[in-house]
């Protein structure tokens, strides 16, 4: 009785649940009491328990209850939950709420009215009113506005306005750079290795006296300038270099989108071996065969005679004639259609001849030499001119190249001097200018 009445004491001053632990742990396999339904044991089996089983009954009918109110498998009494998972479920729920608040203020931030700065905005979704239609249309607009910020190029025009005449040149060419004009392998003998296709060099120079010719890769451009710098040391043949920034990202795929070019799409031909490519305007290019290093190759080479034909004979619109070409192998197709408008000129010139001989009041003299076509006669004066520009380029090349390095390095300034000292760098520049210009005057003077 006596150790019956200081349990009890004792349980009257702690709180349950801090032995609840500890029965669970302790007697979790033993029955709970129920004089009703509690079967009378065997001698042998009960030998030994009988300590821990009257101390746990004698618990359990102190806390009121034959049964634990802590397990789980109780009907009776709360699930015990820790304090860590209480204090979890409340994080939870703060975080959820504060989504949701989240997202009903930013509904309704991206539903106001437009701003005077969103003018082109409005235009494409008008939607003037507080209805809840007009307020969707507002957060849908601005929400395209933003994650077009990410997927359009990084310019809304990415070529500068071109020269005045005569220095322009009035047809744009937009070239691959991988599996276009240069392929790279990886082999166990030499590891990774860039090849140039056959060719190139007098594709790109002979063609720079026709076209603005502009590199348009997907790769970065810290990875595809250093290439090109290969291709063109002398920086005569390039006039820009577009990069997988400046391209276009929809549907998973990136797009060439060459109306951001700042150049009227009558006048530029895109050439290029990805479809996702020219996607959004596939009149404009020119379809190849993606190059896997075959030194054989003409392919490249035998595209000239056809965009030679294109700027000689001062096509308005370059669209219709490369339309003419699809699905067909350009040099031969054009080779065959350059020698049947020959094989007419040559005929129409013995019919000509043959009538001037037979006439009895003579007429117009008739030359002896058969007759060419004018794209022969101007491919002969071009392969001249360009022959001779390569040897100036190939005379004077290194000293243009250093000269050039020097006026980059003059122009270098730091943060700091951009930042502090912008008025003074500005001023300088403006005096640069000026002697240019003088110097300029007086050598046109003299």
């Amino acid at each position: 009785m006596l150790k019956r009445s200081l349990i009890s004491k004792s349980l009257r001053l702690a709180n349950p649940r801090t032995f609840a632990p500890f029965v669970n742990r302790r007697f979790a396999s033993e029955p709970a009491f129920s004089p009703e339904k509690q079967s009378t044991p065997k001698p042998e089996e009960n030998k030994g328990k009988e300590g821990k089983s009257s101390l746990a009954q004698e618990l359990l009918e102190l806390n009121g209850s034959s049964e634990d109110p802590y397990s789980g498998g109780s009907d009776k009494g709360p699930e015990y939950v820790s304090s860590t998972m209480l204090r979890r479920e409340k994080q939870a729920r703060y975080a959820f709420w504060g989504f949701m608040g989240a997202l009903g203020g930013g509904i309704l931030y991206y539903g106001r009215k437009y701003t005077d700065d969103e003018k082109d905005l409005e235009k494409k979704f008008p939607a003037a009113g507080y209805s809840p239609m007009d307020w969707w249309t507002r957060v849908k607009a601005r929400t395209k506005h933003f994650f077009a910020y990410y997927q359009e190029p990084a310019f809304e025009k990415l070529l500068p306005d071109p020269l005045p005449e005569p220095y322009n040149r009035p047809y744009t060419l937009v070239l691959d750079l991988d599996d276009l004009l240069i392929h790279a392998g990886w082999t166990r003998e030499h590891g990774w290795r860039t090849a140039k296709r056959p060719g190139l060099d007098y594709f790109l120079g002979y063609l720079s006296m026709y076209y603005e010719i502009v590199i348009f890769t997907n790769q970065y451009l810290a990875t595809a300038k250093p290439i090109v710098d290969k291709l063109d040391p002398y920086h005569v043949s390039i006039s820009a270099v577009l990069t997988r920034e400046h391209s276009k990202y929809e549907n998973g795929k990136l797009i060439k989108d060459i109306s951001y070019l700042n150049r009227p799409l009558s006048k530029v031909i895109m050439v290029d071996t990805n479809p996702d490519a020219w996607s959004k305007q596939p009149d404009n290019a020119i379809a190849m065969v993606p190059w896997k290093g075959n030194p054989k190759d003409r392919e490249l080479v035998g595209l000239i005679p056809l965009l030679e034909f294109i700027a000689i004979m001062d096509i308005q619109d370059v669209r219709p004639v490369l339309k003419s070409y699809h699905g067909k192998n350009i040099p031969l197709e054009y080779a065959r259609r350059e020698e049947k408008l020959r094989s007419q000129l040559i005929a129409d010139w013995l019919e000509k001849k043959k009538y001037s001989k037979a006439s009895l009041f003579g007429g117009r003299p008739v030359s002896d030499q058969p007759p060419k076509l004018l794209i022969d006669i101007q491919r002969e004066r071009q392969k001249a001119a360009y022959a001779e520009f390569k040897k100036y380029i190939d005379e004077h090349g290194p000293k243009m190249l250093e000269e050039e390095r020097a006026r980059e390095a003059e122009q270098k300034y730091s943060m700091f001097d951009m930042i502090f000292n912008g008025d003074k760098i500005q001023q300088q520049q403006l005096e640069q200018l000026q002697q240019a210009q003088a110097a300029s005057a007086s050598g046109s003077a003299n």
